[in-house]
C-alpha cells in the first residue's frame, strides 16, 4: 500500500474471526499503528483506497480506528 508521498506501507489481510462470505462484511486491511500515525490525520472522517475490482471505495475511520483497531474495514474488501 502506498502512504503519501509514495513511501510504503506494510499491511495485511484482516478478518474478525466469523466473516459473512454472503455479505463481505468482516474483512479488512490492517495497518501498523506507526503507519496510522504517521499517515493518517485525526480529523480525516475517511479514507479512499483503490481496488482492482471495485475500483475507488470509501473507508469510515471510526473512533476505534484511533485507539486499538487499526483495520480498514469494509465489505468491499
Amino acid at each position: 500500500m502506498e502512504g503519501k508521498g509514495g513511501e510504503d506501507m506494510m499491511v495485511s489481510g484482516w478478518n474478525n474471526g466469523s466473516p459473512n462470505n454472503r455479505t463481505g462484511a468482516g474483512y479488512g486491511i490492517r495497518l501498523s499503528k506507526k503507519d496510522r500515525d504517521r499517515y493518517f490525520r485525526r480529523e480525516w472522517v475517511f479514507v479512499e483506497i483503490e481496488l482492482e475490482s471495485d475500483g475507488v471505495v470509501r473507508i469510515n475511520l471510526s473512533n476505534s480506528f484511533w485507539r486499538n483497531c487499526t483495520e480498514l474495514r469494509s465489505s468491499k474488501i
